[in-house]
């Protein structure tokens, strides 16, 4: 006895110790699963920010230099264009750009003493044309000069647009070179005609357009995008070169020169590295702050509340403890989707325990209602009869019929019954809806009219009797279609009422079932007073009735055709010659073959009758 309770201790001890084992391996795998996440996400981080950085600093460099040489160029572009209205200002800008071309010694050999000289030879030109500026000289007066005054009077408007472009460089200097007035020959030959001091080229020097020469005549709209993508690069005979911005003087629509302002290329690339140079650096600066900051949200924001996640889930699927899983999820603080997936994981688990026990309680009520629909439908097959005349007993008749419910309580009935020992009733019926109330309405009817079917009353007196009480009982309007027949056998003489049913199908002899043609009436229970009609029928040996409910010819297959009634008269004249159990054993296997799976939505319930006489 001692054995086994200390071999029970050692067996309990053991278990615990594979328990905690097993606790401790799997706060292992999930450390080692967080670990993992940390570097794959740190991992991440590195590599978007080497890229990040990368296309950055080479975006922010190649920026920052098109950003400086498109506000140099549009400067030195504003600057041409203010030389050229200078220029133009002269009413013999014409006359002077000409003569420049033409006479290029003349400025060549002006020397800072000539220049400031010529001062008093303009006003001298001014006071002799009885103008007030030289300026207002135009073509015609220059053109009328002579020789010396026309070279004083260019002497004279050279050094009034090289002091000026002096003063432009002295106030504006900026990081532009020039300005430099550029004259254009007849023969496309370009020559230097006025230079600022420190662009390199002199007055006479001959120049060539290295590139983009196309594009300069294009230059003359006032569109400062021309000017920004288009530089000039010229080069002189000695090789000096000069890139700058061109604005053209036009003259009888043909550019005659052209203002040159330098834009210093070096300068713009200095510019340049130093705004990079900044920027790259404040952007790896702020790169690894909010690296260090994301990671910290990461982890707390992120990888902690999704394994407090995945452990109270983990907890739940071995104990399903809902008010657990709630607790565990309540201890997520964090405001974001993590936060809103544990608010939704609780809100789920609330609704599933709510659930399932409201599955449990349907559970319970549908094995009640089941039972009970079990035993209404044993009722409803109770009142059935299935006990049918053997035609070899009596030799009158050959009856058989079958009700075949699409659910568990049907809607049909069908009844035969002895109003006396000479006269038989043959009754079927179909109440409109479903259910166990249908069915209810249904069996009232059909005990109405087996109390009211004595002897002497007619199937329309029976029926116009029945549908009086019908209509006083019928608070849930349901309606019964109902056919009814009372025949005598000794004579084959018999009555028929219908009620809103479907017309019966009938065989003279041995010949084929046609359908009868008999005005029917309106059904039981649909309004009081109804007039119902009454046929009599001459029934001969070996004359066959067969009637049935709507579910047969409404019967649909998989593509909603019906069965149909054409269908129905085919499929008895097959078994013509065959007893009614197998005629309508023969109709219910044809139905069934032509539903298929579908699930059928309404009764199947047939009568046959056959009649051989005395």
């Amino acid at each position: 006895m001692q054995k086994n309770v200390v071999l029970d201790a050692a067996e309990d001890v053991y278990d615990n110790e594979i328990r905690m084992n097993r606790k401790i391996h799997q706060k292992k795998v999930v450390m080692n699963k967080y670990r993992n996440s940390i570097i794959q996400y740190g991992i991440f981080f590195v590599a978007v920010f080497v890229i990040m950085t990368t296309v950055v600093g080479t975006l922010v460099f190649y920026g920052s230099f098109y950003l400086v040489l498109q506000s140099e160029s549009e400067l030195a572009y504003t600057r041409a264009y203010n030389v050229s209205e200078m220029i133009t200002e002269m009413e013999a800008h014409r006359f002077l750009i000409e003569y420049w071309q033409e006479n290029p010694e003349t400025i060549i050999n002006c020397s800072e003493v000539k220049l400031n000289a010529a001062s008093d030879a303009g006003r001298m030109i001014a006071l002799k044309y009885d103008v007030h500026d030289v300026s207002m000289i135009n073509d015609t007066i220059a053109g009328s000069m002579d020789p010396e005054e026309q070279k004083n009077f260019a002497v004279y408007a050279y050094s009034i647009i090289k002091s000026e472009m002096k003063m432009i460089n002295h106030f504006e200097k900026m990081t532009l070179s020039g300005p430099m007035l550029i004259g254009v020959s007849d023969d496309g030959t370009k020559s230097v005609l006025i230079s600022a001091d420190d662009v390199g080229f002199k007055a006479g020097d001959t120049v060539t357009f290295r590139e983009k020469d196309k594009t300069l005549y294009a230059l003359g709209k006032y569109d400062l995008s021309h000017a920004v993508d288009d530089l000039v690069h010229i080069s002189a005979i000695d090789g000096t070169d000069f890139v700058g911005v061109a604005y053209p003087i036009d003259i009888d629509r043909k550019t005659r020169a052209i203002v040159l302002v330098g834009v210093s290329e070096d300068v713009v690339h200095s510019l340049s590295r130093k705004v990079t140079d900044k920027i790259v650096a404040a952007v790896v600066n702020i790169a690894l702050v909010s690296g260090i900051v994301l990671l910290l949200l990461l982890h707390f924001g992120l990888i902690k509340p999704i394994l407090k996640v995945q452990s109270g889930l983990r907890e739940y699927t071995g104990d399903f403890n809902t008010e657990g899983l709630i607790d565990k999820m309540k201890e997520i603080k964090v405001r974001n989707e993590v936060g809103c997936l544990a608010d939704d994981i609780s809100i789920v688990a609330g609704k599933a325990r709510e659930n399932l026990d409201a599955k449990m309680a349907l559970s319970a009520e549908k094995a009640r209602l089941g039972s009970e629909m079990s035993f209404a439908s044993e009722i409803q097959r109770s009142m059935l009869p299935v006990d049918f005349p053997d035609r070899d007993s009596e030799k009158r008749f050959e009856l058989y019929a079958s009700m075949e419910p699409a659910r568990e309580v049907g809607g049909d009935m069908y009844d035969f019954f002895f109003i006396d020992d000479d006269h038989l009733a043959l009754l079927i019926a179909d109440v409109s809806g479903k259910g166990i109330p249908a069915a209810l309405f249904m069996m009232e009817a059909m005990t109405m009219i087996r109390d009211k079917a004595v002897a002497g009353k007619t199937p329309a007196g029976i029926l116009s009797e029945v549908n009086t009480k019908l209509t006083e009982h019928s608070r849930d309007r349901f309606f019964v279609t109902t056919w009814l027949m009372i025949i005598e056998l000794s004579t084959g003489k018999a009555l028929e009422a219908n009620a809103g049913h479907e017309k019966p199908a009938f065989a003279s002899g041995g010949g084929k079932y046609k359908y009868v043609e008999n005005r029917h009436s309106l059904a039981l229970a649909v309004m009081d007073d109804i007039k119902i009609d009454e046929f009599k029928w001459e029934l001969k040996s070996g004359d066959r009735i067969f009637v049935y409910t709507d579910g047969v010819t409404e019967a649909e297959d998989r593509g909603g055709q019906l069965f149909g009634k054409k269908r129905l008269i085919e499929t008895l004249n097959e078994v013509t010659g065959k007893s009614q159990e197998e005629i309508l054993s023969h109709v219910r296997e044809c139905v069934g073959h032509f539903v298929g799976d579908v699930p059928g939505s309404d009764d199947l319930t047939m009568l046959g009758f056959t009649y051989y006489g005395t």
